[in-house]
């Protein structure tokens, strides 16, 4: 059961990487969805506050809701996977015999490294760009979104 349950954390450990390479390894103009959104979005064109702000070499604003959506969108889609990679990481370091400080410190330091040549990898997809900026703010925030969890968890079972 335990071998079973190591392999299911393995599994899941790669496929999340896969699904990051394909996602990252996909054409920006296929993952436009800025054509989805039109028509679908109108109702907030003029209710959301004037927010405009530079992210990198990027300029973002509510003046193209289009535009500001999909980059929200976009960013919570890195939140959320290099979320989801930290906690199979974990998970799967579980059943080594590593002490908890250094399951914590891979949990941290192998999906960071993974974001980075992630971001590099982009430099050579048409149409994308890889910027660090994503690295140290969306991927990093998803990654110890996940490690605070990780780390409370774990707490509340020792206590309980």
């Amino acid at each position: 059961m335990r071998k079973r349950k190591f392999v299911s954390w393995i599994g899941m450990t790669i496929a999340t990487l896969f699904v990051l390479f394909i996602v990252s390894d996909t054409p920006y103009a296929n993952q436009d969805i800025k054509p989805f959104l039109f028509g679908k979005v109108e109702f907030l064109d003029g209710i959301l506050p004037d927010i405009s702000f530079h992210y990198g070499a990027q300029y973002v604003s509510t003046t193209n809701i289009y535009s500001f959506i999909e980059f929200i969108l976009r960013k919570l889609g890195h939140i959320a996977g290099y979320f989801l990679l930290t906690i199979c990481l974990y998970a799967t370091l579980t059943f080594t015999k590593l002490s908890e400080h250094r399951k914590i410190m891979l949990s941290f330091i192998i999906p960071i490294c993974y974001a980075m040549l992630d971001e590099w990898h982009q430099t050579t997809v048409p149409g994308r760009t890889g910027r660090l900026i994503d690295v140290y703010t969306v991927d990093a925030l998803g990654i110890l979104l996940a490690i605070i969890i990780i780390t409370v968890n774990r707490k509340m079972v020792r206590m309980g």
